[in-house]
């Protein structure tokens, strides 16, 4: 099956019916496939963390399609006053023997959903701007590496432990393995920009999550990352041009071999000149001293 793109999503299986061990699949066919996913198709399963029947619901998805009310808490402990009474539930014990209560519940849960994408929907295809970011980030990263810029390059990279291999700068064990100079620091930034920042990006998006993991959690770090990454870019390329530069300067000219100093003979004579040159003022400062008291 896919989703058909119109003015709502639709779930579409026209294409896999009649094909071999593909019997003609309908919406309610999702559900059960989703019921029997969560609860093995149970409508009286309550798991560990206290989500509620055939299709586990939590008390954030109930508060949603209007059978629950918030109560102040994060943890599913379904408390009786916060019931609504819609479809004539007015407590847990109500809902887990309310199969069609939870099958009207599944239906507005997944309609509600279907409604968030609408305002997406135009998207869909487009490459966004998470991936765009992270790929230009790279693109400065593999530079500075084909350039031989990166920190400790070319002098103290250590290999990578088997079975890892290094295909480039910015590789996954940059993340849980460390040695010299394996991997710099702009390395290791990209690395946490494609594994951790951006999926947690991708994930606010996929649930229409505008705070939290679409900005704060996911597109604030994606930027932060690259703020980084351009930064280190522009000192590493600063500092390689100042060491060209001072490369590239000519020593001073001579100015005579009384002052090139490299030979016993002619630092002698410098010495021997020195040596002089402090009897004269000797010489001079005690002249200096008698005529004063005169």
């Amino acid at each position: 099956c896919r989703v058909r793109k119109s003015s709502l999503p639709v779930l579409d299986c026209s294409e896999d019916r009649g094909k071999q061990g593909v019997a003609a699949l309908t919406y309610d066919d999702f559900f059960d496939a989703l019921g029997d996913r969560e609860s093995g198709g149970d409508y009286k399963a309550v798991n560990t963390l206290g989500y509620l029947g055939k299709y586990q619901f939590g008390e954030l998805a109930l508060i949603d399609v209007g059978y629950y009310t918030a109560d102040q808490t994060s943890s599913n402990d379904w408390h009786a006053a916060n019931w609504t009474g819609k479809s004539g539930v007015r407590s847990q014990a109500d809902f887990l023997a309310n199969p069609v209560a939870q099958d009207k519940a599944i239906h507005a849960y997944m309609d509600l959903q279907w409604s968030y994408l609408a305002s997406v929907w135009e998207y869909v295809g487009q490459k966004i701007d998470g991936l765009k970011i992270t790929e230009q980030s790279k693109a400065v990263l593999t530079k500075l590496y084909d350039d031989g810029l990166l920190p400790g390059q070319k002098t103290n990279r250590p290999t990578v432990p088997q079975p890892e291999k290094e295909g480039g700068p910015g590789n996954f064990f940059n993340l849980f393995w460390q040695k010299g100079n394996n991997p710099t620091v702009v390395e290791y930034e990209y690395a946490e920009m494609w594994e951790h920042h951006k999926i947690k990006h991708f994930k606010g998006l996929a649930h229409v999550h505008p705070g939290g993991f679409t900005y704060s959690e996911g597109w604030s770090q994606l930027i932060k990352s690259a703020v980084r990454i351009n930064d280190e870019d522009t000192r590493l390329r600063d500092m390689a041009e100042l060491k060209a530069k001072v490369g590239a300067m000519q020593p001073p000219k001579k100015r005579g071999d009384i002052f090139n100093l490299k030979s016993p003979v002619q630092q002698a004579m410098a010495g021997g000149l020195g040596g002089l040159l402090v009897l004269l003022g000797l010489a001079v400062y005690g002249r200096h001293r008698r005529f004063g008291r005169g």
